[in-house]
């Protein structure tokens, strides 16, 4: 699985172009977080990403109880970075 970015000297860690820390989980889960926070800070988590099929499936933190789907990772991690700047 690429994203848009780079990786890591940890090859689970992909820092996406939006700046939020990509981690992959197995090789359809990722739990995005934002690095500018401490990692032992809850508020660092911002959401999971499962893939589905073709689809990507969010569940953000702020907003558990909803899942909102993406045709692609990227798609879904520009989604919490905006939802994050809005914020």
């Amino acid at each position: 699985m690429t994203i848009r970015g780079f990786t890591t000297d940890d090859p689970r860690v992909i820092a996406s172009r939006s700046g939020l820390q990509v981690i992959t989980l197995s090789d359809h889960e990722w739990r995005i977080s934002d690095p500018s926070r401490s990692q032992r800070d809850a508020i660092s988590l911002l959401g999971f990403v499962q893939q589905v099929g073709s689809r990507f499936e969010l569940t953000a933190l702020g907003a558990p109880r909803v899942r909102t789907y993406f045709d692609s990772l990227d798609d879904a991690v520009d989604h919490l970075q905006h939802a994050k700047c809005a914020a």
